[in-house]
């Protein structure tokens, strides 16, 4: 009886084993560099969240504050804009979401590129409650478009 306990317990043993390895092989199958990108953006989602105004960009009118630093800060618009855009490129997948912002290099500045989005966002009043996130996207088509020898 004592034998068949003991193999019981092996065996048990074993198959959490094997439970765990297929965990591990999840784990290591993930691509990294999407799961740093998620991590960095929920950091920022909190550590933003902590500023004053920054929980507050929203829409693309709240975020257009932050960018003229009206209500906020200029640094919240940088990261802000830079989190969309790493989003983007770590979610591009030549089927099932091929490019459509393709930046050339040697590229504008940051800083550059937030005085067109602010000027574009002025010139497109409408799209001033929509999610500053799908504005920046839109902005970014429009000014970075892909040709078809880039994509």
């Amino acid at each position: 009886m004592a034998a068949v306990l003991e193999v019981d317990a092996v065996n048990s043993f074993n198959n959490s084993n094997q439970t765990q390895f297929n965990y591990l092989d999840l784990f290591e199958s993930i691509n990294m560099k999407k799961l740093l990108v998620l991590a960095t953006l929920v950091s920022l989602a909190f550590g933003v969240s902590i500023s004053a105004q920054a929980a507050n960009a929203i829409s693309t009118q709240e975020l257009i504050q932050d960018c003229k630093g009206e209500e906020g800060t200029f640094i919240t618009c940088e990261i802000y804009g830079q989190a969309v855009y790493d989003t983007y490129l770590v979610t591009r997948h030549p089927k099932s979401a091929p490019d459509f912002i393709c930046v050339q290099q040697p590229a504008p500045t940051r800083k550059d590129i937030i005085q067109e989005y602010i000027t574009w966002s002025d010139a497109h009043p409408k799209y001033a409650t929509d999610p500053a996130a799908d504005t920046i996207l839109r902005f970014l088509a429009g000014r970075f478009p892909c040709s078809k020898s880039t994509k």
